[in-house]
């Protein structure tokens, strides 16, 4: 590895590795010739006359940017990791082969229509043509020691399933709130595990159903069974009466875990129906955040529901037979040999049955036969959804493109031409009885999977009297059981809160509103601490916490002082009630497969709700609150001074708290920090718009999530568009993109996104 190791950072001190971006390129593959224009804030625009040779541009310049990035996402939605990785990857691996993602793949382009089949052959041909240009390959593939294998169509649809279970969440906090309800009981489980509050703000502006009662449902339904043995976003879209220029305007920024590359790429790709701009997946054609200058999207996770896990009783004498409400059945069984490196092939057997497939092995401590019904495991491919939404002409056709939308769950948030603006969630949601879902479910009394809700009864908002819609992972609200993954409201209602501030908005006040910094709950938390004098604060900070403004900014000595109190007020009011399984209400999750849980989301209010009302079993009165204050204050401001120093007014939240892009090489001494970027002071928490969100399980040297690309979309005049990045848009250690963006991402400056003709060509900077 030392070989390759030298050999890379050698790579990535030169330009070898760069990709030609003027001049001419003769290649194989397309009916005409095509041209792409790189502009001044570092976008690929893509001109063809056909479809076909755009989406074939798309392939080449995804391989020009983001090959290595597009090489590990195939390798790790295939389970193939193990064979660069070695040993330290099987874990991953295993999982991944259960899934069975590849096959599914191939099964998808089977299925797909001959128009969209066509696309991603062209597509395949561009990535594999622009491999071929590429002076060098990009430096990593030296510490790999392989090239990357050719692009076939089918890979776009695996990396497709790879990004649609990433969001298809629950299955994993099934599995934790089983072992919390277990251990604890439905009444201290209940403590933990609130939900969405009764009459907070939805997206879809229904009322959403109590969560206690749903969860004791759910509860009795797994107890009477038998069962209880011992991985943010924000969209908004405004109508023309409340923006200065007349015109709807659209606001996205979904949020990841830090890393660089970031998942997303930007790019313009222009057809002879196809003409979309906007944010990219590099391994897939079309734009899943941007406009198509008729209509302008944004999305969110969905955190609806869309996975189920089934306990099945598998026959001791035969594994390949489980038990039905109909007595033994026979299911499809699999052996998947995965290549370790520097090791011997490993075979694992999988037992596909009609909930799904057995993934009860590859997941640590849980030896039971847990069977998972994804909906991002069943029919259904995503290239042809970004594709559908990429042609759409108008409201009507881009809903009727998020009718076909497969898989797991998405918020759309929507601005025409035409001036209306709209919500959706998206996916295939499974239909369920009140509470079913939230815990695994009996595979032996099971009557099967359900059928999933039709688009019709998926939660829809067309033209609000308000003229807003807001979806910040917020419940949709609606009366069908979609789960309760739900984010805590903070974040929508302070972006309520800022639209209403004034009367019209425009770009300016919009990108404002994306880097806010406010945190209600941290307002909270204050005002307990300065209304009790015999909470020993020093002076210094004491000041800082009476003039504080609310916004967590990275400068604030107030933010580092009350993210820490809650941290440490979190720890010791959640070890009360959850006891050892503390670390799992805090963002511990189950392994690499999904190593954060979802509880710590929504987390802030309950605390503060109890921290404001003291009761058991949180704590025993007043008294016993403040003495929890007294010592939450005093480790902080002990962690503070052993980390910044004793004079308190030099403290900051950015010093601890971070932006860290890491890279996937990561872990490969010199070469992973060298890849790597960070860390950057960053302010915000799990609950400001701007979000730098981190759990207390993994503490704040932990990777967080942030905005993983920010837009805002003006209908009026589509060329006054922005955008930006966390790091860069080329993939490439040591070019020039690789991470130009950063400094303006930090300090809330926006790239200009032109997209007509005349603007593109006054912003051009390279033509290939």
């Amino acid at each position: 590895q030392a070989v390759g190791v030298a050999k890379a950072l050698a790579i990535a001190s030169g330009t070898r590795s760069h990709p030609q971006l003027n001049g001419r390129i003769d290649v194989a593959g397309l009916r005409a010739p095509i041209e792409v224009r790189r502009d001044r804030a570092g976008v690929p625009h893509i001109t063809a006359a056909s479809d076909e040779d755009a989406i074939f541009g798309q392939g080449f310049v995804h391989a020009q940017d983001r090959l290595f990035q597009m090489e590990t996402m195939r390798l790790l939605a295939a389970g193939r990791v193990s064979e660069i990785g070695g040993a330290g990857s099987l874990e991953a691996d295993r999982f991944m082969r259960r899934l069975g993602l590849a096959g599914r793949a191939r099964g998808d382009l089977l299925k797909a229509p001959d128009e969209d089949a066509l696309l991603l052959s062209a597509y395949a041909r561009g990535v594999n043509e622009g491999v071929n240009s590429l002076p060098a390959l990009p430096p990593e593939f030296a510490v790999l020691g392989r090239a990357p294998e050719t692009w076939h169509a089918e890979h776009t649809l695996l990396v497709g399933r790879l990004l649609s279970f990433s969001f298809a969440g629950n299955w994993d906090t099934e599995l934790l709130r089983e072992r919390l309800l277990a251990d604890l009981g439905p009444a201290r489980m209940i403590e933990l595990d609130r939900g969405y509050p009764a009459g907070a703000i939805t997206s879809a502006g229904g009322e959403h159903a109590d969560a206690v009662e749903r969860l004791l449902s759910g509860h009795e339904a797994a107890q009477a069974a038998g069962l209880l043995v011992a991985p943010a976003s924000n969209g908004w879209a405004l109508s023309g009466h409340r923006t200065a220029s007349g015109a709807p305007l659209l606001a996205n920024d979904p949020h990841l875990q830090a890393q660089v590359p970031g998942l997303f790429h930007v790019s313009h790709v222009r057809g002879d129906r196809i003409d979309v701009i906007g944010a990219d997946v590099p391994g897939i054609p079309g734009v899943a955040s941007g406009h198509n200058g008729q209509v302008a999207w944004g999305i969110t996770a969905g955190v609806a529901d869309v996975s189920d896990c089934y306990i099945e009783a598998v026959d001791p004498d035969d594994p390949a037979r489980y038990l039905t409400p109909d007595g033994w059945l026979t299911g499809e069984t699999r052996t998947e040999r995965i290549a370790v490196r520097g090791g011997e092939t490993v075979e694992e057997r999988v037992l596909e049955t009609r909930h799904g497939p057995i993934i009860g092995p590859a997941i640590v401590g849980e030896g039971r036969a847990v069977a998972l019904r994804s909906t991002a495991l069943e029919d259904g491919e995503l290239a042809s959804a970004f594709l559908d939404i990429s042609r759409s002409t108008d409201a009507e056709t881009f809903e009727a493109a998020l009718d076909r939308w497969a898989g797991a769950s998405f918020n759309f948030v929507w601005a025409s031409v035409g001036g209306g603006i709209g919500y959706r969630l998206v996916g295939h949601v499974p239909e369920r009885a009140g509470g079913e879902g939230l815990l695994p479910q009996d595979g032996a009394r099971s009557a099967g999977p359900s059928a999933a809700l039709p688009p019709s009864e998926m939660p829809r908002l067309v033209d609000p009297p308000e003229g807003a819609v807001i979806s910040a992972n917020n419940a949709p609200g609606s009366d069908r059981e979609l789960g309760e993954e739900w984010y805590e409201p903070w974040r929508a209602e302070r972006i309520r809160e800022l639209l209403d501030a004034r009367p019209t908005h425009d770009i300016e006040s919009i990108t404002a509103i994306q880097m806010d910094e406010s945190s209600r709950p941290m307002l909270m938390l204050r005002d307990l601490l300065l209304d009790r004098d015999s909470i020993d604060v020093d002076s210094t900070v004491r000041a800082q916490l009476a003039a504080w403004d609310g916004q967590l900014t990275a400068a604030s000595t107030a933010a580092a002082v009350l993210e820490h109190v809650y941290m440490e007020l979190a720890r010791m009011l959640v070890g009360r009630v959850a006891g050892l399984h503390a670390p799992v209400v805090l963002g511990e999750g189950v392994g690499r497969a999904a190593p954060s849980s979802t509880f710590h989301y929504r987390l802030q209010g309950p605390l503060l709700d109890v921290l404001q009302q003291p009761r058991e079993p949180w704590l025993a009165g007043e008294d016993d609150r403040d003495r929890l204050l007294r010592a939450a204050v005093g480790r902080a401001t002990a962690h503070l001074t052993l980390e910044l120093g004793p004079d308190a007014s030099v403290w900051s939240w950015g010093a601890l708290h971070g932006l860290r892009p890491a890279h996937a090489l990561r872990s490969v001494p010199v070469l992973g920090p060298r890849f790597s970027r960070g860390p950057y002071p960053y302010g915000g928490d799990v609950n400001t718009v701007n979000t730098g969100g981190y759990t207390v399980w993994h503490g704040l040297e932990g990777r967080g999530y942030n905005a993983a690309y920010r837009q805002v979309i003006d209908l009026g005049d589509f060329d006054r568009s922005v955008f930006q990045l966390p790091v860069g848009n080329s993939g490439i250690p040591g070019h020039p993109r690789y991470d130009d963006c950063t400094a303006e991402y930090l300090t809330g400056q926006f790239r200009p996104l032109p997209y007509s003709r005349a603007a593109v060509e006054r912003a051009t900077e390279h033509v290939l």
